[in-house]
């Protein structure tokens, strides 16, 4: 996880691959990351990033903080809770992160390619765009910008059946 990778790096070793990690055993590695972190010179140290490429501690702890929004976001979504992530924390990332980190994820294969969003929209939906996230309205909206930037003319229509799982005419 987020913390064996962030130790493994400050302590100039490859990370382990970790299965049946407790909730204990993730705030435990918190502590020691944390306390790594506080040592001099720890920002400064460099390491092999999850897309092969070397960066510093600090990029890498600010990749692990974009890994943790983003994969927030899947899970909420993906759970049907409130998706909607700290304001804070996404204009944060966005400072951090775009352009550059998510093209450099499409260039190793790992991030799909990007949803276009309208000049206005949100913060969020500018962070999740960047990284294929995207929900039906956000993928919809951008297949039709697509679709007009190729025939400004185009007309849409829809038709839509609604059921239950299992339903039948019966």
């Amino acid at each position: 996880g987020s913390t064996g990778y962030l130790l493994a790096a400050l302590q100039g070793r490859e990370p382990a691959l970790v299965t049946g990690a407790t909730a204990r055993d993730y705030e435990a590695g918190r502590a020691e990351v944390l306390a790594g972190l506080a040592e001099p010179g720890a920002l400064e140290r460099t390491c092999r990033s999850p897309l092969g490429f070397d960066w510093t501690i600090e990029q890498a702890t600010a990749g692990t903080f974009m890994d943790n929004l983003i994969h927030t976001w899947d899970l909420a979504t993906a759970t049907g809770q409130n998706a909607t992530l700290d304001a804070k924390l996404v204009e944060a990332c966005i400072a951090m992160f775009l352009p550059d980190m998510p093209e450099r994820g499409r260039a190793s294969g790992l991030v799909g390619p990007e949803v276009m969003v309208d000049a206005g929209a949100t913060a969020q939906d500018r962070l999740l765009a960047a990284m294929k996230r995207s929900y039906t309205a956000l993928e919809y909206k951008s297949i039709v910008r697509r679709l007009r930037a190729q025939r400004p003319d185009l007309s849409l229509s829809s038709d839509f059946i609604v059921g239950f799982p299992g339903e039948t005419d019966a």
